[in-house]
């Protein structure tokens, strides 16, 4: 059973047309480790791979714009255990039979390889590669028509149709790392107009969210899936672990930055003048102001 519930990481590797060249996991000596933000998406990755600083697959596995997929399999996602970790870290992985029903897996991670450094210190050599998520992609490819045109009005259209039509023309465009799914972009029930002007896809996100009702954001999720959904503020929807969700945190509560006072200003005659107070935190903490 203590086998089963290790976790199990796997860095599938891909050339640009998606063709499978290997899995990365013995010579992998680093742990996975990256962010994953709203209004963006997961960030860098970097893997450290215990090779020869002049014979690291340069070219083959270890080349830019390579397609790195992170796996793990464990006891959270793990529903046949039929058959040991040994089988499964071996031929089950190098043929890249991905829907085999021995175990189940889940994709924490998609990107391409930006760059790699192998190092070479006294008698230790390895080769760190830096993975960058397909949010970065998003960041430096521009929103064109079919034309080829950078001005782009939309009239009277839900932002959620908007921002699919973004990502159509995208791919049309030759883009392949960024799409969506029917129920990944909800509809909003509003419409709007507006035109985008030489912008990227990501500043085409922002400005989406920006016409949306409030409390709507977007991300890019590990599979290049785009998202826009709202947010339910009235309560929450996860719970985390200590020990299994959380590694380290500390948490610090300070009075700095607190305001329980806001004074407004502004024109007329005479000057409207209006002030908002929170009384229990005045209360609690005396008076901090800002105008």
């Amino acid at each position: 059973m203590a086998d089963a519930i290790r976790k199990r990481y796997y860095y599938k590797i891909y050339s640009p047309r998606l063709n499978y060249i290997t899995t990365w996991k013995e010579d992998v000596i680093s742990d996975p480790q990256f962010r994953q933000v709203l209004n963006g998406g997961t960030g860098e990755l970097k893997i450290n791979l215990a090779r020869k600083y002049d014979n690291f697959g340069e070219g083959v596995d270890v080349a830019l714009q390579n397609r790195v997929e992170l796996w793990v399999a464990d006891a959270d996602n793990t529903t046949n255990d039929t058959a040991s970790n040994t089988l499964w870290d071996t031929a089950m992985w190098d043929v890249d039979l991905w829907d085999n029903p021995i175990k189940s897996f889940i994709r924490l991670y998609s990107g391409y390889i930006s760059a790699y450094a192998p190092l070479l210190d006294d008698e230790k050599q390895q080769i760190e590669v830096t993975v960058l998520g397909y949010v970065v992609e998003a960041s430096y490819r521009i929103l064109k028509d079919g034309s080829g045109n950078t001005t782009v009005t939309y009239t009277g259209q839900d932002p959620g149709a908007i921002l699919k039509d973004i990502i159509d023309k995208y791919r049309a465009d030759g883009g392949t790392n960024i799409s969506y799914l029917g129920s990944s972009v909800a509809l909003t029930n509003t419409t709007v107009t507006y035109t985008f002007n030489n912008n990227t896809l990501a500043e085409c996100f922002d400005a989406i969210v920006s016409l949306c009702p409030y409390g709507y954001y977007w991300y890019i999720d590990p599979t290049g899936v785009v998202f826009l959904q709202q947010s339910s503020l009235t309560s929450a929807n996860h719970s985390l672990t200590i020990g299994k969700d959380i590694g380290y945190l500390q948490t610090t509560k300070r009075i700095e930055n607190l305001t329980n006072r806001v004074l407004l200003v502004g024109g007329g005659s005479p000057n409207l003048f209006l002030r908002y107070d929170r009384a229990a935190s005045q209360t609690t903490y005396g008076v901090f102001e800002r105008k």
